[in-house]
């Protein structure tokens, strides 16, 4: 009898050493998941890492950041004067048009062969330029107003045509977004955005956003702990962006095929 008491309680023992190592890899991100906030607070704490990233946002015209070797000025819209000890350099973070007393000026950034194409023939204003380089120029990070009458244009800048559509598209764009995606998109599109994404999405999609954005407040972009966001950071609205722009217009020509069935 004693022998067999102490043949189970090796048995036992080693599978208890199994039983442990098999249980081993969870703890670590169960821990995690249990000390995320709600969505909201998530939320608003990644809006703040956001916000302090983006230093260049906060000055105007004139201003300047002064670290212990180079000097960041801006001098205009998305254009700024970076200056060193032995260099100063003029860098533009893209494409930016300002309107005033009827007066457009900025910087568009076209290939020299796009602006030798379009110099070939006369163009009356500015807005048939920007017409010609519609599929060149990247005009989502460009603040357009009534000069410019585009409705191409206009619609590759605006997103929030979305709000307009029907839900099953909404519903579609949602699902055609990746979740690091749609994290980065309701911390940087603000209010607007997050109450369409809410309003649109299924619990199950809402809870892994959730999840990416703890996890983007964490740090937590690698394989082990998030699969998506492991390609985007807080850091990376304009490729979130991009993403969303393009997946409207993959939508916008499933909602004309249906229209024109």
């Amino acid at each position: 009898m004693a022998k067999k008491k102490n043949k189970r309680s090796l048995f036992q023992r080693i599978f208890s050493v199994f039983g442990r190592d098999k249980h081993k890899a969870e703890p670590e991100e169960e821990k995690f998941i249990e000390t995320a906030d709600t969505m909201a607070i998530e939320i608003e704490k990644a809006r703040k890492k956001f916000a302090n990233f983006y230093l260049t946002r906060k000055l105007k015209n004139g201003e300047e950041i002064k670290r212990k070797d180079y000097t960041i000025k801006k001098t205009n819209d998305k254009i700024y004067r970076l200056e060193g000890k032995d260099y100063q350099v003029v860098v533009i973070t893209g494409n930016s048009l300002t309107t005033k007393d009827h007066k457009t000026t900025g910087v568009l950034h076209v290939s020299e062969s796009i602006l030798n194409r379009a110099i070939q023939r006369e163009h009356s204003d500015l807005n048939s330029f920007l017409q010609l380089w519609d599929k060149e120029i990247d005009f989502t990070d460009i603040d357009m107003d009534s000069n410019f009458e585009s409705k191409n244009i206009r619609d590759k800048k605006d997103w929030s045509r979305i709000l307009t559509w029907d839900t099953i598209w909404k519903q579609q764009l949602i699902l055609h977004l990746r979740h690091d995606t749609l994290a980065l998109l309701i911390i940087s599109l603000g209010l607007e955005f997050e109450k369409f994404y809410l309003a649109n999405a299924t619990i199950k999609q809402k809870k892994i956003v959730h999840d990416e954005i703890f996890y983007l407040n964490q740090g937590k972009n690698s394989d082990d702990w998030n699969p998506h966001s492991r390609n985007k950071t807080l850091t990376e609205p304009d490729l979130a962006i991009a993403e969303l722009i393009s997946t409207i217009e993959f939508i916008e020509k499933k909602i004309d095929k249906e229209k024109n069935y």
